[in-house]
């Protein structure tokens, strides 16, 4: 069961529409509306006797998390009235221990929380979330805690990013450890900032084509390659993994395995051909459960 408790977000993500809606909104001091919370719980449990065959509830608003009076009363009720357990998107930074455990006590059993970049100056100052990674890793890591399941949101291809950048992600979703993560590869939003970033860099397409649902980048990216491109968004997961594994050898011995590892993606002395059929061998041989969250 999909719905939805509120509409609009008050934050400017450089990449995202709501600064570019909220700017054409007749008020946009009441932008991000709620709804109540017995009006949506009412829903929920309509839809829920429509369907009883339904495992679960996926409330799919910005933040659920925004408001806190407003979810405490969100928790009480649910709980009470709804014996599903339920999927929502939260921002890592309004996600304290006491709103994780309060998530955890309604049911709550997978969050969905954007990293988007695992480069804190360029996450900050081109995507506009001003976020540190010691805050990332505690959602996720509290999450972990009180056994909610976590879906990290990433992108790529991004106005000023390098590859190295890019390994940075990956090195980042390997310490935070979600259950799950995704990757896609950007394209801008017309009328947003990164939009007006890109075309002044000469970055966007003469065909205005973009290409959302592949692992190519239809921009002109002068710090990424497409065949990196194609290489991280295929394998991103296994990437992942791989310096996950890294981090676990001991003492100095991490830090030299995870040189060679950027070494082996980034170095011009293996052919790109070869490192996709070493990869393709490692997505074989790393366990399902990596894949499917059960481990975390």
């Amino acid at each position: 069961i999909t719905v939805m408790a509120s509409r609009g977000c008050p934050f400017h993500c450089n990449y995202c529409s709501n600064h570019v809606q909220r700017s054409r909104y007749p008020n946009p001091g009441k932008y991000v509306r709620f709804r109540s919370v017995g009006a949506l719980i009412d829903e929920v449990e309509h839809l829920a006797a429509q369907h009883p065959g339904a495992d679960h509830v996926r409330f799919d608003d910005d933040i659920l998390t925004l408001r806190r009076d407003w979810f405490d009363e969100f928790v009480d009720e649910y709980k009470k009235r709804v014996p599903l357990p339920f999927i929502c998107n939260s921002r890592v930074d309004l996600l304290d221990e006491e709103r994780i455990a309060r998530l955890a006590e309604a049911g709550c059993k997978t969050v969905c929380m954007g990293i988007e970049s695992g480069n804190e100056w360029l996450r900050r100052e081109v995507l506009g979330r001003k976020m540190s990674d010691e805050k990332i890793l505690e959602a996720f890591h509290l999450c972990r805690k009180y056994g909610i399941g976590t879906v990290s949101l990433n992108m790529m291809g991004l106005p000023r990013e390098t590859f190295s950048m890019v390994l940075d992600t990956v090195k980042l979703n390997a310490r935070a450890q979600p259950g799950m993560s995704q990757i896609t590869v950007f394209y801008p939003f017309p009328h947003t900032v990164l939009h007006s970033m890109c075309a002044e860099m000469g970055m966007l397409p003469s065909d205005g084509h973009d290409t959302i649902f592949s692992h190519a980048s239809s921009l002109r990216l002068p710090g990424l390659s497409q065949e990196q491109v194609e290489l991280v968004a295929e394998n991103f997961s296994a990437m992942t993994w791989l310096y996950h594994r890294l981090a676990e050898f001991p003492g100095p011995l991490s830090r030299v395995a995870e040189h060679a590892a950027d070494a082996f993606f980034s170095g011009s002395l293996v052919p790109n051909g070869a490192r996709r059929k070493a990869m393709e061998k490692l997505r074989y041989r790393i366990p399902w459960e990596w894949y499917m969250g059960a481990k975390y």
